[in-house]
This record gives C-alpha cells, structure tokens and sequence, in this order.
C-alpha cells in the first residue's frame, strides 16, 4: 500500500469513529440525564432511609440539573462544529448522475451520487429520496395515474438504499445510490424502443415496483439528499434513455428553470391543448348515439356523473389551473353562464332520461371549453 492510500485508510476510519461517537454523544446524555438522578434518589432513599418525597425531589431536581447542563455541552459542541467548518453546509451536499456502464447488460443499473464537500463533518443519518418522477403512466392516464400508480410507488422506492448500506458520507467523499434497475425490449425498426424499470430488483413487476419509459422521451425526476446538521437540498433533471450503438443508456441533465416568458408561454399552450382534448372528446361523444353512449358508461348514468374519459380530463385540467393559475379553477367550475340546449321528454318516451343524460355531457364540454377561451385570453393580459 502507497503512503496515501494508508492515510486516506486511517482519516476514513477516524471519520466514521468520530460520526459514531458524535451519535453516541447524545444519546448517552440522554440516558445519563436520566439514570445518574435515579442513582442519588435510590442512594438516598435506601441507603439514608430519607422519606419517599425526598427521593422523587432528588430525582427531578438532578434530571432538571443534569439536563440543562447537557444541552450546554450540545450548544457548545454544535458552535465548535460550526467553526470547524459547518458555516456553508447549505452547498455541502451535492446529487450528481453517474454515466450510464459502457457494456450491454440484459438489465443496467441507474445511479446517482452524493458528495459531501465539507471539508471537516461528517454527513451523518444521510437520507436521500426520489421526491417526483415522470413516465409513461403518468403521460398516458395523466392526474388520475398519479392518484393510482404513483403514490405506491413512493411508498415504496421513495427513500434510497447506497450500494454499501452505508448512511454517512466522510468529508469531501460520496456516496452512489441505486434508482432502479431498467431493461429495453427488443428493437424494432422504426419505433422506439420501450423501457421497463424495477426499482426493487428481487420484487416482481407490479405498479408498486414498475415504471415504464420509451427511447427518445423527455421525463423529469426530482431527488433530495439530507443529512444531521446540513440543510436539505432538492435537484430535478430531464431523463431521458437513447440508443448508444445498440446499447439503451440514460442521460440526466439538470433542469433549467424557465424564464416568466417561456413560462407564460407553456401555459397559454397548455390551455390550447386542453381545449383541443375538449372538443376532440365533444366531437367523439356527439357522432354516438345517446343510447350507446348511456349504455357504454350505465353505471355512471345511474349516479349522474360524467363518464370516466370526461372525469379524467376536467380533474386533470382542474389541477392544472389550481397549480399555474389562482382561482382559475373556481372559473371554470362556474355554471351560472352555461346554456343548456332545450330538451323536451314526453312521458312515455322510451330511453328519455337516457337523451337528457347525453345532452347534458355534450352542454357540459361545450361550456367547458368556452371557459378555458375566458380563462386563457385573461391569463394572456396579465402581465408577467
């Protein structure tokens, strides 16, 4: 062994011993807050023969003592941290991607690293989590997908494991951390190639331990990495998986905030293409007959509610407007200016109440999209 590698070897076993005993720190005065009072109040009791009250006295009043005197002892030690180096550790951590491995491989590995750039402390209790993710899921079901699919799959791949099981990171070191394992199908001319990605390599696929991805596809994931005594950091990147000359590889780059323009601008497109959905699904509705369109979604014809495709959209578009535009959202819940088209029932019509029912759900798209008209050209004279 070279002289550096023996001394890297000694200052990573000092870090790790100076972490643990930072821990033990203060979980021995805790306990010695507790224990040493109880000593003095059974030495009293049992061996001075004092009264039960004199012990119980003894006892908080040492737990009392004993207390404020530790958290001094911690007040001071923390101060001394802090001048060692501890001043700056809001840029002390650091999530950085790993490139993806130059070899094929039935599934790849995707990886991430934490660094710790203080030059002094330990990153200690180190947690880092996956706080949001885009795929194919949630591009294709949109706002309901992330009620279903992407809930259970924080609950289960939030928090990440490191490759060596450790949770503390030694002055200017890192850590890597596994996201998920993917694997691509088989290429197909002229099509991109799907991607599917287990987060827990031993689980089975199931929508708890799934993500599904395709080549060429923008995505976005957000991560966070704390640790004891450095602030909380949080970093987005674009995902995307490209062909490396037959190899499926996975590109992360950071995510540009956009300026007010640009985004002003994505959300003036987004209302268009919301308007477009609505009207496509009016126009779709509307070349049914009632009574297929009554009997396709029977059971939501029962409750009076919208059928599901419909749901699905003004749920997604109500979330979007209560996100990028206050009290759009109300706006376009407002009925009191929507004209109802005029429906006439007679009493013994057959499938009547079928007919109101798809009137109805054709009034409703119709005013719906003439509210996101409103709400856009609103939003367009608003400065930025």
């Amino acid at each position: 062994m070279s002289r550096d590698s023996i001394k890297r070897f000694v200052l990573t076993q000092w870090h790790d011993v100076r972490g643990n005993a930072k821990w033990d720190f203060f979980k021995w005065g805790i306990r010695g807050c507790l224990m040493i009072p109880a000593g003095l109040a059974a030495f009293v009791k049992f061996v001075g023969h004092a009264p039960w009250w004199v012990a119980v006295l003894v006892f908080v009043l040492g737990a009392i003592i004993l207390f404020v005197i530790w958290m001094l002892a911690v007040y001071f030690f923390l101060r001394i941290g802090k001048q060692n180096g501890a001043s700056s550790s809001d840029s002390d951590l650091e999530i950085e991607p790993i490139p993806s491995e130059k070899f094929p491989a039935k599934k790849h590995s995707f990886h991430i690293r934490v660094s710790n750039s203080n030059p002094k402390l330990n990153a200690d209790d180190l947690k880092v989590e996956i706080v949001s993710f885009t795929d194919n899921l949630s591009a294709q079901f949109q706002s309901v997908a992330q009620r279903y699919y992407h809930p259970s799959h924080f609950d289960k791949v939030a928090e990440l494991k490191s490759a060596t099981g450790r949770d503390t990171i030694n002055p200017n070191d890192g850590l890597e951390f596994t996201v998920f394992y993917f694997e691509p199908s088989m290429k197909i001319q002229g099509q991109p190639r799907s991607v599917v990605a287990k987060f827990n390599v031993n689980e089975s696929y199931g929508k708890e331990n799934t993500a599904s991805f395709h080549e060429g596809k923008k995505y976005k994931i957000k991560f966070a990495a704390s640790a004891r005594g450095f602030s909380r950091i949080e970093r987005e990147f674009n995902m995307e998986f490209f062909n490396d000359d037959g190899i499926c590889k996975i590109a992360l780059t950071p995510l540009v905030p956009p300026t007010k323009e640009e985004k002003k601008a994505e959300i003036l497109k987004r209302l268009g293409q919301y308007r477009e959905k609505l009207n496509d699904l009016y126009s779709k509705i509307s070349r049914m007959e009632f009574w297929d369109y009554a009997n396709q979604n029977e059971h939501f014809f029962k409750l009076k509610a919208f059928d599901p495709e419909s749901q699905m959209l003004i749920v997604e578009i109500e979330n979007f407007l209560d996100k990028e535009i206050p009290g759009a959202a109300a706006d376009i819940k407002d009925t009191v200016n929507m004209q109802f088209s005029p429906i006439r029932i007679s009493p013994n019509e057959l499938g009547g109440e079928k007919r109101k029912y798809y009137i109805l759900a054709l009034d409703h798209l119709k005013h719906l999209s003439n509210q996101l008209v409103k709400i856009k050209d609103n939003f367009n004279q608003q400065p930025l």
